[in-house]
């Protein structure tokens, strides 16, 4: 058997529609796991039985956090919301904290981390930070922007094995007040941080990077998906 891995869905707005990146599903596979790309519902009945089935979940991008969600108005900087999205992952997390369920975030995945655990975030990074480091390439996205500081004694550094490392990036939003259970894992060299975990549980990281476009290429992207899949394994096997 392997480990199923809950994939929260990407939404288009103008189509009405679901949609997937496959590098999620294909460097899951890769890492040894199945995939199950959940449906757009804050159900909580539907979540907590798909939530059982599984032994993994991965928060994927997509749509900006609601600023209601910290405390905060909404500037006009502020991207789209999802307010089925953001109950549904609220839920989500929820049950991974309560039952120690590995989660990765993926750039809106580690925000809505953050939020989760009582951090805020920079509802727009060009307007409220100055900064000289690219945060929102254009496409492709599977090459570099910049790079990372990975801190020691951290569950990232531990799995990349290396200080620094090279990412790409698609993001406007990020952390400005971080959670206080979590400790940043990363920054780049503006400061921001770039990466985020809760030490008290088996995996709960969330990263402000796309490494679903780079595992063809680059094998720290796939020590991430690996190491996931890894818990997830030890969790089905152990509970």
């Amino acid at each position: 058997m392997k480990p199923l891995i809950l994939v929260t869905p990407l939404y288009d707005d103008e189509r009405e529609s679901l949609w997937m990146l496959p590098g999620y599903l294909k460097s899951i596979r890769e890492a040894g796991g199945w995939t199950l790309t959940l449906d757009l519902c804050d159900d909580e009945d539907y979540l907590m039985e798909m939530v059982s089935l599984s032994s993994g979940i991965l928060l994927s991008g997509g749509h900006d956090v609601n600023p209601k969600l910290y405390g905060e108005p909404a500037f006009p900087t502020c991207g789209p919301d999802n307010s089925t999205r953001d109950r549904m992952e609220m839920t989500l997390l929820n049950m991974a904290h309560l039952h120690d369920i590995p989660t990765l975030g993926v750039c809106r995945g580690m925000q809505m981390m953050n939020v989760f655990y009582g951090g805020s975030l920079i509802q727009d990074i060009p307007t409220e930070v100055s900064t000289q480091v690219n945060h929102k390439m254009q496409p492709p996205y599977d090459r570099y922007a910049h790079e990372i500081s990975i801190r020691q004694d951290t569950l990232l550094h531990k799995i990349i094995g290396a200080d620094r490392m090279q990412v790409n990036s698609q993001h406007h939003q990020g952390v400005k007040r971080l959670a206080s259970t979590l400790t940043a894992a990363a920054y780049s060299d503006d400061g921001l941080v770039e990466a985020a975990e809760h030490g008290g549980k088996t995996f709960m990281l969330g990263i402000q990077w796309h490494p679903e476009f780079l595992t063809g290429k680059d094998e720290n992207q796939m020590k991430l998906f690996r190491a996931f899949v890894k818990a997830a394994e030890w969790r089905m096997r152990n509970r």
